[in-house]
């Protein structure tokens, strides 16, 4: 039986296992034709030199790149949810004032509610630039009248009462118009409160 010669790394001078096809210490491929060493040849291995300066720069840049990736994302999840938001937000409000007033007025079917705003993100706090009511027919404190509207402008929505389901407003101009009986209210109070959405209903 024919004994194998000691092998070494040509990389690092690790003494390597017969078998081995890596270097256990650097990860060098091992050559099968790896040099043993005598004694006239025997001399130790200098270490590896430090990698280029480019290439560190691109372990960076590849960390770096790979935050901006995160960002980019947490970016899209972002727009994503306000473009939600913004679709469903105003549909959401009109439909919990659309119930309140049918509520508030006694009516068969639940009133025509559109909000506007010039800024949607502010409905988000609860603010809106205009809220138009359309009513065919309501109750105004025991008085059926027919094509009544409200126009609310510049309204604050007390968003806890909005999700609580009894919205509390605060408007600077509130006003309730019906052909029949002609009705017109103009005082904030009296129409908020008529409407049901002042803080004391």
């Amino acid at each position: 039986m024919v004994e194998q010669p000691e092998r070494y790394c040509s990389n690092c001078g690790q003494e390597l296992k017969p078998e081995a096809r890596f270097c256990s210490n650097c990860g060098m491929p091992v050559n099968h034709g790896a040099r043993v060493p005598t004694p006239h040849a025997d001399r130790p291995v200098p270490p590896l030199p430090p990698p280029p300066k480019e290439a560190v720069g691109r372990r960076r840049l590849t960390v770096s790149g790979a935050l901006r990736g995160r960002g980019r994302k947490l970016l899209v999840i972002l727009v994503l949810v306000g473009i939600f938001l913004f679709l469903v937000l105003p549909v959401v409000l009109e439909s919990l004032l659309a119930w309140r007033l049918q509520t508030a007025f006694g009516t068969p079917k639940k009133p025509d509610v559109q909000i506007s705003s010039n800024f949607p993100p502010e409905l988000l706090w609860g603010r809106m630039d205009r809220i138009q009511v359309r009513m065919d027919q309501a109750n105004l404190q025991g008085v059926a009248v027919y094509n009544a509207q409200a126009d609310l402008k510049d309204v604050k929505v007390s968003v806890p009462s909005l999700l609580e389901g009894n919205p509390t407003i605060e408007t600077q101009s509130c006003s309730i118009r019906a052909e029949t009986p002609p009705i017109f209210i103009t005082q904030n109070q009296a129409c908020l409160g008529y409407l049901g959405l002042g803080g004391g209903y």
